[in-house]
């Protein structure tokens, strides 16, 4: 009879640690599962001393990649569409970017009726030239869009693959500010690089402000025909890790133990609750 009491006990207990475990997994689960969402680019400018347009339509997924086909009115000499256009959709793909580790994309940090404008100057050590781009996202029930204009000037060293990356540091700037500061590069076929720095401003709802720096790196691999270029870009976020005692921590550890926490207390007084149970049930057992 007793045996069969603490059977019970231990199974109606087994029962709700599961319970919560599916729980705390299907939570995690419906928060990071969403559509992909349609997004527009349109840049127009002046490059090399030359007018020119460039837009077109894109898609993001859930693991920050956007895929997008942008339409150039005319290509200005000496120039090639990887030159902007990374740094062009990845102003846009801040919203949807992947979130590694705790990282917040501005998504998660403005919501989905949102507006942020962003100026970014990129300098080519190389050849001395530089780059402005400058304009805004406007979300509108969690579809981006990016209007700019971009200005200056490029040496085209040819060989160009269409490839290219880059690493921000993310600073915020209180509230309605971040600033980044980034080094990235273009492949070439021969697997030399063309490098480029990239400064960032971006100025969004004074509402909001980044909870703590990030990193943020974009990838990219496009190529060109026609007057048409056709992207995919990786875009991710992580927080930066701060040393504690010799340990890199990464800022957010606590959040992300938290759901793991809840569980592991009700796992703490299930087990407690059975050891109690058990006792009380030999304790009258002895007294029979």
């Amino acid at each position: 009879m007793g045996h069969n009491h603490i059977g019970k006990i231990k199974g109606v207990i087994l029962g709700a640690m599961i319970f919560a475990l599916l729980a705390t997994a299907q939570t995690q689960i419906s928060a990071s599962t969403w559509s992909p969402v349609p997004f527009t680019i349109h840049v127009s400018g002046r490059v090399n001393g030359v007018d020119f347009s460039v837009g077109g339509p894109g898609i993001v997924d859930p693991l920050g990649t956007y895929s997008a086909n942008l339409t150039f009115s005319n290509m200005p000499p000496n120039f090639h569409p990887v030159f902007m256009t990374a740094y062009t959709v990845s102003i846009c793909c801040y919203l949807y970017a992947r979130e590694a580790n705790g990282g917040m994309n501005l998504h998660t940090l403005l919501g989905d009726n949102a507006t942020y404008s962003v100026i970014r100057n990129l300098a080519f050590p190389s050849t001395g030239d530089s780059l402005m781009i400058n304009g805004t996202v406007t979300s509108t029930e969690g579809s981006p869009s990016f209007v700019g204009t971009i200005s200056g000037t490029t040496s085209n060293p040819g060989g160009l693959t269409g490839a290219s990356s880059y690493e921000a540091t993310v600073n915020p700037q209180g509230a309605g500010s971040v600033k980044s500061i980034a080094n990235g590069h273009f492949l070439q076929s021969g697997g030399s690089q063309v490098n480029i720095t990239v400064d960032e401003t971006i100025s969004f709802d004074t509402r909001f402000s980044l909870p703590f720096p990030e990193k943020r790196t974009v990838d990219e691999t496009g190529s060109l025909s026609g007057l048409t270029y056709t992207l995919v870009l990786h875009s991710v976020v992580s927080p930066l890790a701060v040393s504690v005692g010799g340990v890199v921590v990464p800022v957010d550890k606590l959040g992300l133990l938290a759901p793991y926490i809840g569980l592991a207390s009700t796992i703490t007084v299930a087990a407690a609750a059975t050891a109690v149970c058990v006792r009380r049930v030999k304790h009258r057992k002895e007294k029979q």
